[in-house]
């Protein structure tokens, strides 16, 4: 089936295609949970792209000439989106790295490699399999980018990001475990390079790449992505290999039966290796490929892994005995972290390559090499440890893809005179080496920049790339190295770059005063000495890499070359001759002898240095001619002419003529996603030497529909005065999110002056919405120690956790943190038993005005501890306690979860204490509902625990039992009066109390136990501060409070006793009332019956109740009428009513409540109920609206499962975005300030819904 689906995807394609593609358009992604999919890697800022036609992209790729063919075809284009927003376009040519069986049974997978047309030296290699498309981009100024895949299982929408941009995890500190044995040191020993590194001839060796089934499952669990990865991985490691070693590795694995591949495991269980044992796979792997594929079939043997970091045994490719011996292994293994820290790191040990970063002393530092430590710190290069060492030996966070100048020779020796020239299939090649000019050697002065600059050229006329490094060895150091040190390296390795000139330090790090702590100059009388790798890359898709050494002497002067002025601040009157001066620090004379210095300019603040002033003595002082020019940003440079070493301006100054200077002041904007607007711009026009004129500006380049709108639009500039203008860029609402650089342009009088400035907008993607990790949906946690969590979000500043206190989320607690994790103690809101309550996350991203919020799905948390593995029931609130006497005050809960039953389920009291009456609702439980246990008659029963078992049954006709307790506590002191709970007492006037006091008589029985010296009645209005009083058994004892209305008091008695303990009675509670009414309310209920609103409620009432008026109001107006009134019914007690509300329409949301009437006038009304209708079963409706934070959304049935929604300022602005995927689900508007706004819900099939919420 493979074959033939493949073959499908290739036929059908031919006629789109064309000898240049560019087939990515921008796109603003949606969150990946709102699309039920998973993000690939999240980086810190990538800009994002949509292939309209993947299948035509896999056929242009198919259909590129192959390396080598006897009659290649034209070589098709493809544009690549970079991401800052440029695009590259790149000739293409396949190369085979898979047997022609591993091909043909996966025919549409294709590996291939490129280079810019414009620029040559940026070179490519790039993937089509069945995990999609994937580019790796290398060699430019802009360093390493990707294109990869947004989502996993999607081929249709791609990120571009650099490497600096990729998130670095917990993977960077696994270090490499490799020991080498004393046999392969001794051979390496004996090797000396008889040229400089490369013979020019490809070497290609037969990989046998094995993998374990916990790889297996983590790159996908199909042997088609896991090829497809283990592709991804030798394509990215080849890349590097041709470039440096003209080294290609090529896979070998053979088709099995069954679909299968050689070496591929995909059961965890049964495969021969032990994944988290990277010492014992070494001997592992070598066994099972020696026995899966024959000794003689492969040169070198691999094995990927998802624990333990990587270890291998060095030189082992063509040995008998260890070529077998490589494993690699990380718990995320895609991606860069792992093709080149990792894997690209063990194959070097195969291929003879050892450390070569010079740190030392901390345990993950401790495989230092004497013999090749000549990077400073943890190095950078894929030998060093990169991230690996302690923070104070850290240089990067990860390795720069190339090897370092004695890593190319360690494994050129290996392959061309070593043991690994023993199988590989050696080629010779059109490819020329290129050629180094002789480097001679130097004598410079300490403490004093310095350049190197190599001369190659390539008689094939391929583009070159220059990589100048330290190659000084010396002792172990751990953090910075030190200009006193006399041996050892103090430069870090840069990535090759097509400028044969190197500057100690970057050149850009001195012109701005920020020199990298990693590039330190020598301060004292030493040696050094720098090796130059100058490589090509051939049409052929590999490189010939030449390497010289120079040498560098370094003499303590005693005092400092260095330019003294100008050295910042002052002005050059263009044309007239200027002074500049230096400190010559004795370097005119032996053993330095610099006898003539150039006088070099930069007009760009030091970043450039190309306008030759003057070659003069170096005498200290010399007179130039200030160039015709206008800059406020000049340096200079005095470097000693035939010799490497310099100096510049510590600051800027200027040059003037009669002219006008044109500067950026604030050149940067961010924009945030959906502002249709930016400001923030400004820049300053200053006359310089009298000029006067008028200035005209307009901006270039702008993306998309976007305009620039200038205040003012023009400016006046009278003699030697300085402006600003101001400028904000609109119409940004088609503008994809991206960085952008455009230009503003100056004209002055007549056109005769024109000058440009560089600006840059940066518009932000939108947030994506935070995906909740744990609890999953559905489940538990402690409320003593919560365990939260939910994924990273780019750009994002704080996360709003909404934890809600009840199941309508009425009621919630919102803890705000930068993390991505709640953990700790929440029981001070929300105690164990409780749920299951809803809960969601919200990213914030403050830069933005208004503040920028993506919200996740609501998952449904239950706290306390989840039901036994494999049941389906679990309780809340048992054992439920309450005083003998009294009524429950709170309920117990059922759970049903998915598990030995199968929602469904149905509830039913399979039995209960006599007198005690027990319902459900509902009765009716899918998986993560919950049914409330409901209690009547508990105050008769007498002290004790009361079991009540509820039964769950299936459809299946399976049963689950689970038993609830009830536990009556025994009164230790029994009241007389009042002889239950009062709900309400009525405040009576009195003129200690401002408005007024309730009266209450209490009178208690003696305590059965005796020995009592005191009895004392406390209460309490707050719930913890009880407020104490003598009282007397038998007596009548009258207290009376002062209240407000609603106070709440809660009383008991306690008795002191002899012994020194005490004895309380049951806490009893009443609440204070202005008015007491002659009903208490019960239940009340609104749901929809048919094309009707069923209100049904019960009371207790009694004679002095007169009877209920119904009111409505649409949702939003408040335009109360009442329907009926209902007069009362039955005698005092216990009584139901009901109404029935035909009056309504579909699409409307009605509010109902009741106004309670007594005989005396008096009125109270109950809480509201909302009842929603939706048209043609395809609608929403959001309540309550207006709304103080929370809105909770009802779903018809005919609406589409996944819907986005958001919400819109006035403005058309949005505010808030996110992703729904239950059908009643929660969205906050917390933190924005009361407005109208408008709720926008789409979802498939052009579904679109438009709703006005009002916040207050």
């Amino acid at each position: 089936m493979r074959t033939l689906f493949f073959a499908f995807l290739l036929l059908f394609t031919g006629a789109g295609l064309v000898a240049q593609s560019d087939p990515f358009t921008p796109f603003v992604p949606k969150q990946a949970a709102a699309l039920g999919l998973e993000r690939r890697i999240t980086p810190n800022a990538a800009g994002y792209f949509r292939l309209a036609d993947p299948t035509g992209l896999a056929t242009l790729l198919a259909k590129a000439p192959l390396r080598d063919a006897a009659a290649p075809g034209p070589a098709p284009k493809l544009v690549l989106p970079a991401p800052d927003g440029s695009k590259a376009t790149f000739q293409l040519t396949r190369y085979r790295m898979v047997t022609p069986e591993l091909e043909a049974a996966f025919p549409g997978y294709v590996t291939a490699f490129g280079w810019d047309v414009a620029a040559p030296h940026r070179r490519v290699v790039v993937s089509w399999t069945s995990l999609g498309f994937h580019a790796s981009v290398s060699g430019g100024p802009e360093g390493r980018w990707y294109v990869d895949p947004l989502y996993w299982k999607q081929n249709d929408r791609y990120q571009s990001y650099f490497t600096r941009d990729y998130p670095q995890g917990e993977d960077r500190k696994e270090a490499c475990g490799f020991v080498p044995d004393q046999d392969a040191l001794e051979e390496l020993a004996g090797m000396t390079p008889e040229k400089s590194v490369g013979d020019c001839r490809l070497r290609e060796y037969r990989l046998a790449l094995a993998c374990t089934g916990e790889y297996f499952n983590a790159v996908g669990g199909t042997e088609a992505l896991a090829i497809a990865e283990m592709m991804n991985a030798i394509n990215r490691v080849n890349q590097v290999y041709m470039a440096d070693l003209s080294l290609q590795l090529t896979i070998i694995n053979l088709p099995t039966p069954g679909n299968g591949v050689q070496l591929v495991y995909n059961n965890p269980a049964s495969d021969p290796y032990t994944n988290d044992d990277s010492f014992a796979m070494l001997a592992e792997n070598q066994a099972t490929v020696d026995a899966v594929i024959g000794t003689a079939n492969y040169d070198i043997g691999h094995v990927f892994s998802t624990n333990g970091g990587g270890v291998a045994s060095l030189g082992s490719p063509c040995s008998s005995t260890r070529k077998a011996r490589g494993v690699t292994g990380l718990p995320n293994p895609t991606g860069d972290p792992f093709y080149i820290d990792f894997v690209a790191h063990e194959m070097g040990h195969q291929f003879g390559a050892d450390h070569t970063f010079n740190a030392g002393g901390t345990p993950n530092c401790d495989n230092r090499n004497a013999s090749t430590a000549y990077e400073p710190g943890s190095g950078t290069t894929i030998m060093a440890y990169a991230g690996i060492c302690s923070a104070a030996d850290n240089i990067q966070v990860s390795s720069d893809a190339y090897y370092h100048a004695a890593s190319i020779i360690e494994i050129a020796n290996y392959m061309e005179l070593g043991a690994g020239a023993g199988c590989a299939v050696s080629s010779i090649t059109t490819n020329t080496a290129p050629a180094l000019a002789p480097l001679g050697s130097f004598t410079i002065p300490a403490n004093t920049p310095f350049f190197l600059t190599a001369a190659g050229s390539d008689p094939d006329g391929d583009d070159l790339s220059y990589c100048w490094e330290q190659f000084d060895l010396g002792p172990a150091r751990t953090g910075f190295p030190t200009g006193t040190a006399t041996t050892g390296p103090l430069f870090r390795s840069r990535p090759p770059s097509p400028e044969p000139t190197r500057y100690f330090p970057d050149l850009a790090d001195l012109a701005a005063g920020t020199v990298s702590p990693w590039e330190v100059l020598p301060r004292v009388t030493r040696g050094m000495t720098f090796i130059v790798t100058l490589r090509d890359f051939g049409a052929a898709g590999y490189g010939c890499p030449v390497q010289r050494e120079t040498d560098i002497n370094v003499v303590n002067t005693g005092s400092q070359y260095a330019v003294t002025a100008p050295n910042g601040g002052e002005s050059w009157q263009a044309g007239n001759n200027v002074s500049v001066t230096w400190n010559v620090a004795g370097t005119s004379t032996a053993p330095i002898s610099c006898g003539m210095v150039d006088i070099v300019l930069s007009t760009d603040g030091g970043n450039t240095f190309d306008q030759l002033l003057a070659t003069v003595p170096n005498n200290g002082s010399a007179t130039v001619a200030a160039p015709s020019v206008t800059t406020t940003s000049a340096r200079i440079m005095v470097r000693c002419n035939g010799n490497i070493f310099f100096d510049i301006s510590n600051a800027n100054f200027r040059i003037e003529q009669e002219d006008y200077d044109f500067r950026p002041v604030s050149s940067t904007a961010l924009a945030c996603n959906g502002v249709t607007s930016i400001g923030g711009y400004q820049f300053a026009l200053e006359s310089l030497q009298g000029y006067t004129g008028t200035i005209t500006y307009s901006a270039s380049g702008l993306p998309g529909m976007a305009s620039a709108t200038f205040s003012p639009s023009s400016q006046v500039l009278t003699a030697n005065v300085t402006r600003t203008v101001n400028f904000t860029l609109g119409n940004l609402g088609s503008v994809a999110p991206g960085t952008y650089v455009f230009q503003v342009i100056t004209t002055d009088d007549g056109g005769v002056t024109t000058k440009s400035e560089d600006f840059t907008l940066t518009v932000k993607p939108p947030l994506e919405a935070p995906v909740l990790l744990s609890p999953a949906n559905n489940g538990f946690t402690d409320a003593t120690a919560t365990n939260f969590a939910w994924t990273f979000v780019p750009n994002a500043t704080r996360y709003r956790v909404v934890l809600c206190r009840n199941a309508a989320c009425s009621a919630n607690v919102v803890f705000t943190t930068p993390n991505t994790s709640l953990n700790g103690d929440i029981t001070e809101f929300i105690t164990n038993g409780s749920g299951p309550f809803p809960w969601f996350v919200i990213a914030e991203d403050e830069t933005c005005s208004p503040v920028a919020q993506a919200q996740s799905a609501t998952f449904m948390v239950t706290y306390g501890t989840a039901p036994p593995a494999g049941n389906s029931l679990s309780a809340n609130g048992s054992p439920l306690e309450i005083c003998e006497g009294q009524t429950a005050k709170t309920t117990m809960q059922v759970n049903f979860f998915t598990g030995d039953l199968v929602g469904p389920a149905s509830l039913a009291v399979q039995s209960a204490p006599p007198g005690l009456n027990v319902s459900l609702n509902p009765t009716t439980l899918n998986n993560g509902q919950s049914a409330t246990v409901n209690l009547t008659g508990e105050a008769s029963l007498s002290p004790g625990d009361y079991t009540i078992t509820v039964r769950a049954t299936d459809g299946s006709g399976a049963t689950e039992d689970i038993d609830l307790t009830l536990r009556i506590l025994e009164d230790a002191i029994t009241f007389i009066s009042p002889a239950q709970d009062p709900e309400e007492i009525e405040i009576e006037p009195n003129v200690q109390c401002s408005q007024g006091a309730v009266f209450l008589g209490f009178n208690i029985l003696p305590y059965s136990g005796g020995g009592v010296v005191a009895y004392n009645l406390l209460v309490s209005t707050n719930g913890f501060n009880f407020m104490p009083a003598a009282i007397t058994p038998n007596v009548t004892n009258n207290r009376g409070y002062c209240a407000t209305d609603g106070q709440v008091f809660t009383y008991v008695v306690e008795a002191q006793l002899a012994s020194g303990g005490t004895v309380r009675s049951c806490e009893r509670s009443f609440v204070a009332r202005t008015t007491v009414l002659p009903v208490s309310w019960l239940t009340f209920t609104a749901r929809p019956l048919g094309k009707s609103a069923q209100l049904e409620w019960a009371v207790e009432q009694d004679a002095d109740h007169a009877g209920f008026t119904v009111e409505r109001s649409l949702e939003g107006l408040s335009d109360w009428s009442a329907l009926a009134y209902l007069p009362r019914s039955g005698p005092d007690g216990t009584a139901a009513y009901a109404y029935n509300d035909p009056g309504v329409a579909e699409g409307n949301t009605y509010l109902y409540r009741l106004r309670q009437e007594d005989v005396d006038g008096r009125i109270a009304y109950s809480s509201l109920r909302a009842v929603s209708f939706l048209r043609s079963g395809a609608e929403i409706a959001a309540f309550p609206n207006p709304t103080t934070g929370l809105l909770t959304l009802s779903v018809g049935e005919g609406v589409p499962q996944e819907l986005d929604f958001r919400v819109m300022n006035a403005l058309g602005q949005e505010v808030r975005r996110g992703r729904m995927v239950e059908r009643q689900p929660t969205i906050s508007l917390e933190g924005l300030p009361p407005a109208l706004y408008h709720l926008e819900i789409s979802g498939a099939e052009n579904y679109r819904r438009v709703l006005r919420i009002v916040k207050r």
